[in-house]
């Protein structure tokens, strides 16, 4: 019975702490923090047994199951047979949650009802229940009489090393009756996450649409649960995905439509990634991981500051002593290794520079705070002696595999693919037809395609937009300092560095000068276009401006001209990147659409290989199982009970041969049967030792269930261990 109320709160009970077990208005709220059962006295249903043991959380190490999802929950798998289901090749998904949704409709961790049942003697399995430790406090042990003690539906993990799809099916409809009893009622369960949770939502809705329409003409069903009254639809309570089945495994179905009839290239390999972008990304890693041999090379040093391996990534200068045309300092570029993080980066160092006022780190710390695809990362600046001298080192992130715009598109100044070079240099070719090239069309004139130019103006802009708008300006807009990335990826390079070599210490605000040096970058950027658009830094000569402009008025449009001229001709008003937008116009869209269908031919690479880290699980857990030589001083452990079937399957897997005796080597074959194991499909398979003399009959579900348990075993040995 409840006691007395005390002074100052009324004697009813709060239905925050009913529903959550928490209040929020604390000591202050005027009514009575008590479990409804104290009062009730509800005695558990006769179907229930009266006690069962507690049992601690615990994790599969071969399924994800909804036991394992890093949330708040404490499951109980009930079986009344003490076997494990049939594998059923697809499951039922519930309903989506949604506003109408029993879960999100009733009280913040509530778990669904469940009707009685006649059960016979529980089993093993039957006497696992759900644990609740935000509680410990109020209750000692579990209390099957309790509201909240509600056994969920028997299910069994469908792969070793995917992710689950039971967690849909664990869910029973509710009864559509008019009323509900107390002793029955769905309850409070405190360590239970709010059902209208956003990680709930994303973990258990179903993206399936329902077949059946919600039913408008649907009664109301109401409930009391300590003194609150709850009011649910009776359409929540029915059924929406009857007559349509899921599978219960993964596997890569096929090209999807808008792939399939996308114009690529014929030999593309349609369940591999294709060669040209494999060997990208072989490139990168290799790149990424060379070393230089110390021996050969002692004049760079094995450390830097916090950064080792040095690795160099320019040739190196007949002159060691020769400048760059961009900075006016000796400068050379390494690859090294960051002790502190263990990734790679890429430092420019600057020879012979000392620093001597500091106050244009300022300016760096704002370049750092700085992010965008198409520039090149400072992380941070330093000064070393470790090369023998005062330099100054800046860190930006490493790209493996690129290439500077000067390299890709300038190496050939004077030859335009064999054509005469329109500056006529030697005096041989007229200037008005030793631009057009002998055919006309800019291709056979050695001139980039006008779309690749867009391309690189839009991308160029983009990140000229982001740095003036973070009060920064570029100052390195130069061929030189570009990089190219894969095709036509572009980000800008060295950014910072002007900012210190050229620092006046004696002006209070290091910004003050940033207005005039952004209309720089204006011009600079008119430059690198017109450049591009002769395919020949000549181009950019004064004295070649005016043939330059007659090239690019013959090959290409007008909106590129004007352009050009617009960022290369001086105006009275300050001018802004948002100035060429106009002039950009729709072509921006098609460098979207472009983009977008890039991210979805690299998608469906990636879904290729989605499932092989599920098949590499696989196979590694099935190494450390067979061939074992002892497991707990048993030195045959792998050649008895359920390993030795494991053992037969590894041979049925690799080891097949033809009528002749010839190895028989089937990738489809290996994929198919681990896809099967993983599943746990009941289809049968005949195993034979090597000597003939043993033939085994088994579905691969019971395959699967001996692996399970072979590997589980190691695992418990292991944690026992202190590994993991």
């Amino acid at each position: 019975m409840t006691s007395a109320a005390p002074a100052g709160r009324k004697p009813a009970l709060c239905r925050f702490f009913v529903n959550t077990r928490s209040c929020v208005y604390g000591e202050e709220c005027q009514f009575l923090h008590q479990n409804p059962d104290m009062m009730s006295g509800v005695h558990p249903p006769a179907a229930y047994p009266s006690s069962l043991p507690a049992q601690p959380e615990s994790v599969d190490s071969h399924g994800d199951t909804i036991a394992n999802n890093g949330d708040q929950f404490f499951n109980a798998t009930f079986n009344s047979g003490g076997q494990m289901p049939e594998f059923q090749q697809f499951i039922q998904r519930p309903r989506p949650r949604t506003r109408n949704n029993p879960l999100t409709s009733m009280a913040r961790g509530m778990k669904p009802f469940v009707p009685q049942m006649n059960r016979g003697e529980p089993g093993f399995a039957d006497s696992f229940a759900a644990l609740n430790l935000a509680n410990s406090s109020n209750k000692s042990s579990v209390n099957p009489g309790a509201n909240e003690f509600v056994p969920k539906a028997a299910s069994i993990s469908h792969s070793s090393s995917s992710p689950s799809f039971s967690s849909f099916n664990n869910i029973t409809p509710m009864p559509t009756s008019s009323t509900l009893s107390t002793g029955v009622s769905p309850t409070p369960s405190p360590g239970m996450s709010p059902a209208d949770s956003p990680l709930m939502m994303r973990r258990n809705a179903s993206p399936v649409t329902p077949l059946q329409g919600p039913n408008n003409n649907a009664g109301t069903i109401q409930e009391n649960v300590g003194g609150t009254t709850y009011f649910y639809s009776a359409e929540d309570f029915a059924p929406q995905y009857q007559g349509m089945a899921l599978p219960n495994f993964t596997m890569f179905p096929a090209l999807p439509p808008h792939i399939a009839h996308m114009k690529v290239k014929a030999n593309m390999p349609q369940f591999f990634m294709p060669d040209e972008i494999k060997m990208d990304l072989l490139n990168r890693h290799a790149l990424t991981l060379a070393q230089l041999d110390p021996e050969q090379n002692p004049d760079i040093p094995p450390e830097v500051d916090n950064y080792h391996n040095l690795f160099p990534l320019e040739p190196p200068q007949g002159n060691n002593l020769q400048k760059s045309t961009t900075f006016g300092y000796p400068t050379t570029c390494y690859k090294a290794v960051n002790t502190k993080d263990g990734m790679t980066y890429c430092l420019k160092r600057i020879h012979g520079f000392r620093l001597v006022n500091t106050k244009c780190m300022a300016v760096i710390d704002m370049w750092k705070k700085l992010y965008h695809p198409n520039i090149v990362q400072l992380r941070e600046v330093f000064t070393t002696k470790a090369f023998g001298d005062h330099s100054m080192v800046f860190v930006y992130d490493y790209h493996p595999a690129a290439e500077t715009l000067m390299a890709r598109h300038f190496n050939n100044p004077t030859h335009l693919n064999g054509f005469t070079s329109p500056y006529n240099l030697d005096g041989s070719a007229r200037p008005y037809s030793a631009g057009k090239g002998a055919n006309g069309p800019r291709q056979h004139a050695g001139l980039l395609p006008e779309s690749l130019i867009w391309a690189y103006v839009v991308q160029l802009s983009s990140a000229l937009r982001a740095i003036h708008a973070a009060g920064l300006a570029c100052r390195a807009m130069d061929p030189t300092k570009i990089l190219i990335c894969s095709k036509s990826r572009l980000r800008i390079n060295c950014m910072g560095i002007f900012d210190v070599l050229t620092f006046d210490s004696s002006q209070n605000n290091p910004v003050a000068m940033m207005p005039h040096y952004q209309q720089d970058d204006l011009v600079s950027l008119g430059k690198v276009v017109l450049a591009l658009a002769c395919n020949s830094v000549l181009g950019i000569q004064r004295e070649h401006i005016q043939t330059s402009m007659e090239l690019v008025a013959r090959n290409y449009s007008a909106d590129l001209k004007n352009l050009i001229l617009y960022l290369l001709t001086n105006q009275t008003r300050p001018r802004s990147i948002n100035d060429i937008m106009p002039m950009i116009g729709a072509r921006f869209y098609t460098q979207l659409d472009a983009a977008q269908l890039r991210n979805d031919v690299i998608e469906n690479e990636l879904a290729k290989e989605v499932e092989n880290g599920r098949l590499m699980r696989l196979l590694c857990k099935l190494g450390t199982v067979n061939e074992r030589p002892e497991f707990n001083m048993d030195t045959t452990w792998s050649e008895t009970g359920d390993r030795y079937m494991l053992k037969l399957f590894r041979d049925y897997l690799f080891h097949q041969v033809d009528e002749n005796g010839a190895p028989w080597v089937d990738m489809a074959h290996i994929v198919q049967c681990l896809n099967k194991l993983d599943a746990g499909v009941p289809e049968k398979v005949c195993l034979m030792s090597r000597d003939e003399q043993n033939i085994i009959t088994v579905s691969y579900t019971e395959l699967k269930r001996c692996f399970q348990s072979a590997f589980s075993e190691l695992l418990s040995a292991s944690h026992q261990s202190g590994f993991s």
